[in-house]
């Protein structure tokens, strides 16, 4: 890997390239598969703190219930929860699916774990309430984080997040085929630049607790279902629901997800 190869001749350039690397999502484009979603749904240019970001909804069959708000992972897309949109639609719920920072598919801005937060927090106050709110992955971890006394979700759910920042940290230095003393030089750079510890940002830690329901396959191979054991003894008010054998983003397009999501937020 490019990385690997740079760490031979300069750490320093090293760190820096890995750096920029950590906070710079790649969007993929919509595959065809969810080209439905994105076509039935009714798209809005937002303008936020963080830029102009494309925003679907996607109204309840007959007279709404109730609405709520989902944001997907990183390097994703709102499209990925349209099986999730399909079952709330027909239970009754208006759905709100924003763009997240940096996500915009021909943008090539950095974002992060903060950026999310803050701007779910930003979406709850500006354009909620909503009576319950669904993250994927990063999106999850983004959502337990952005409760507040001014930004409360009745209902949070999050689907195969993590539970500590820090190994998130540890994943992608391993991933990027780097001796493990590049993750303290790394989580130091990051807390140089916004002024505080990583691993004091962390889901589990989430000062602001309320009722959450997690769902995590027990063979996630990119977020370890140990991480949602963590969330499920750190927080409480919470029930975690576990998968077998539907990974990390298949649990996204399953009839048993939006089953157990529908009559969470039904209770």
């Amino acid at each position: 890997m490019v990385l690997a190869l740079t760490h031979r001749f300069s750490e320093r350039m090293t760190l820096q390239l890995l750096y920029s690397l950590f906070f710079t999502p790649r969007p993929y484009r919509i595959p065809e598969r969810e080209q439905a979603y994105a076509q039935n749904w009714k798209w809005t240019e937002l303008p936020t703190p963080w830029g102009v970001l494309p925003v679907a909804h996607s109204p309840a069959a007959g007279i709404p219930k109730g609405s709520v708000f989902l944001l997907h992972g990183w390097s994703g897309r709102p499209t990925q929860l349209g099986g999730i949109v399909a079952a709330l639609n027909q239970a009754g719920f208006d759905c709100t699916l924003p763009t997240a920072p940096g996500h915009r598919t021909a943008d090539k801005k950095s974002s992060s774990l903060k950026d999310f937060t803050d701007f779910a927090r930003w979406m709850n106050v500006q354009h909620g309430p909503y009576d319950a709110a669904i993250g994927h992955s990063l999106g999850g971890a983004a959502l337990l984080l952005s409760r507040s006394p001014q930004s409360a979700w009745p209902k949070t759910i999050a689907i195969s997040s993590f539970a500590k920042t820090e190994r998130v940290f540890q994943e992608f230095v391993r991933q990027s085929g780097l001796p493990e003393r590049y993750v303290q030089r790394l989580l130091k750079r990051v807390e140089e630049e916004l002024g505080a510890s990583p691993s004091g940002y962390s889901p589990h830690l989430a000062p602001f607790p309320g009722p959450t329901l997690l769902i995590h396959d027990k063979y996630d191979l990119e977020v370890p279902f140990s991480d949602a054991e963590i969330l499920a003894k750190c927080l409480p008010f919470n029930q975690l629901i576990p998968t077998e054998g539907l990974g990390h983003r298949k649990i996204l397009g399953r009839p048993e997800t939006w089953e157990a999501v529908v009559g969470y937020i039904r209770e």
